[in-house]
């Protein structure tokens, strides 16, 4: 037990070697490709920048290294003279003073130019800082309109849209004609400054302001904008909330509902109003009957039918225009679940919550052949569809059927000029056999089509096949005679199915 202990842990002290070398390996390869990859970006960056660091080395030979030394220069100079002209003063503080007044009238002359040159640059850079800091200190700012209007009052706006939004309520409430809007139309002058934006008034403080100074009878009220334009005024926002919820409920009830909503934006506003035109909480909700829609939205479940797929079959052992039906279709059935919305008894919109299948639909099953049809035209060879036996004569002097209180079990061609007549084999096969006889079918042969068809030609002048050759569709087998019990030259033609003799005018075809 032991020795194979020791052996597994070695396998995995081996193991673990394996792994951890394998791990070095790929951390060494993945730090050497970095270092690879930063190195040819260094190399492209410096090279990218190479050219700009040479314009930027020219500019400055260019323009600035003269002025650069030679204000190096001069501030040494100044330095030193300014030191002098500092022991100047002392010296001339203890002695006289108009002497050291034109020392330091010496001393800026000699300095002038460098002094030049020093302003040219501090002034305008001093300029700049200026205009950064003034447009800086003045987009600090916040700036509105000092609005005054009526008789005195005034506000402080954010934009003149807040007084003319003001001014619009004020209509609406006051007046619902259009003249009655113009006499109360209120006028108002503006002055920008900086205001402090806690000052800000909005339009329906504004707008009561407005209605108190008109002068009219006003009283406190709630009123419904509906879409923006006033609906209707009454006391009190309650009792507002109370018409629209009541309306909503009733309408929800009427119509077995699970939500309604109003289609409209509605807004309730307190504020002042003219008494004329507040009204009770029963005439508003008269009011509102027409002017407001509400959309309800109820589940509703249906069944629905599956419509079943048709499935084709192909059979490489039927011919093409073989197809046969082996399984009926049949529609399956699925429950439905939609959530629909209502205005009114109109459906204005649909959504689906579930769908589920209660009864599987059933496929048709169509079975198609792909087998090519034979031509006939091959010696042996059926076609499976039969041509005129008598391409010359066409006209069919008796039919399949009861004749003279027997069964006449062929059809018969004979148009007058029937004799010697070419009878053609109504398709490919091999001939059965040949009799040569002067009762019953007179000179008569069968063709073996395959597939329990036979065909048989009668009563014929002449034979041109012999029993077991293999005959080709149309291929000419024999010649319209009067032999056997025959009334007259014709030739009587047969086809046989399965054994049973069958008419054969359904099967003839060109």
């Amino acid at each position: 037990m032991r020795p194979m202990m020791q052996k597994i842990g070695k396998g995995i002290r081996r193991g673990m070697v394996c792994f951890l070398q394998t791990l070095y390996n790929l951390i060494y390869i993945t730090g050497i490709q970095t270092l690879r990859i930063l190195k040819r970006m260094e190399t492209r960056v410096e090279r990218f920048l190479a050219p700009l660091e040479d314009l930027f080395r020219r500019l400055y030979a260019r323009f600035l290294r003269r002025r650069v030394r030679f204000v190096r220069f001069a501030s040494f100079r100044v330095k030193k003279d300014l030191q002098g002209e500092a022991r100047h003063i002392r010296k001339a503080h203890r002695e006289d003073g108009l002497k050291s007044a034109l020392s330091r009238m010496k001393d800026s002359q000699r300095h002038r130019a460098v002094l030049a040159t020093v302003m040219q640059v501090v002034l305008p850079a001093g300029a700049l800082l200026f205009l950064a800091g003034s447009i800086w200190f003045w987009n600090q700012q916040s700036y509105g309109l000092y609005v005054e209007y009526g008789s005195g009052d005034s506000a402080v706006v954010e934009d003149e849209g807040v007084f003319d939004d003001a001014a619009e309520m004020m209509k609406q409430r006051m007046a619902y004609d259009t003249a009655a809007e113009t006499n109360v139309a209120p006028m108002a002058s503006y002055r920008l400054g900086i205001v402090d934006t806690s000052l800000y008034e909005d339009a329906g403080v504004i707008c009561d302001t407005l209605i108190e100074s008109s002068g009219d009878i006003i009283s406190d009220g709630a009123g419904l904008y509906i879409n923006g334009e006033m609906g209707g005024v009454v006391r009190s926002s309650t009792d507002l909330r109370y018409v629209l919820r009541n309306m909503l409920n009733a309408e929800q009830k009427a119509q077995e509902a699970d939500s309604a909503e109003y289609l409209e934006s509605l807004e309730i506003v307190n504020g002042l109003f003219p008494t004329d035109r507040i009204v009770s909480v029963q005439t508003l909700q008269s009011q509102l009957k027409n002017r407001l829609h509400i959309q309800v939205v109820r589940e509703e479940t249906y069944e629905e039918e599956i419509p079943y797929r048709t499935v084709t079959q192909k059979d490489s052992s039927q011919y093409t225009d073989y197809s046969k039906v082996t399984q009926e279709g049949e529609n399956g059935v699925r429950t439905c679940v939609d959530k629909v919305s209502y205005v009114g008894e109109e459906e204005v919109g649909r959504e689906e919550v579930s769908r589920t299948v209660t009864k599987e639909a059933v496929d048709r099953v169509v079975v198609v052949g792909t087998k090519k049809r034979p031509t006939g035209k091959t010696p042996g060879e059926a076609s499976g569809t039969f041509t005129w036996p008598s391409p010359v004569v066409r006209n069919i002097s008796s039919y399949y059927g009861s004749r003279w209180g027997t069964t006449h079990q062929g059809l018969d061609f004979s148009n007058g000029n029937s004799y010697g007549q070419t009878i053609v084999a109504a398709d490919g096969g091999t001939v059965s056999y040949v009799k040569l006889q002067n009762y019953g079918y007179g000179y008569h042969l069968v063709i073996d089509h395959g597939n329990g068809y036979q065909t048989m030609y009668a009563h014929a002048s002449k034979i041109l096949v012999s029993a077991g050759q293999k005959v080709a569709k149309g291929q000419p087998i024999a010649q319209i005679g009067n032999t056997g019990d025959s009334t007259g030259a014709h030739l009587h033609f047969e086809i046989i199915k399965n054994g049973t003799k069958v008419d054969p005018l359904p099967y003839l075809q060109g």
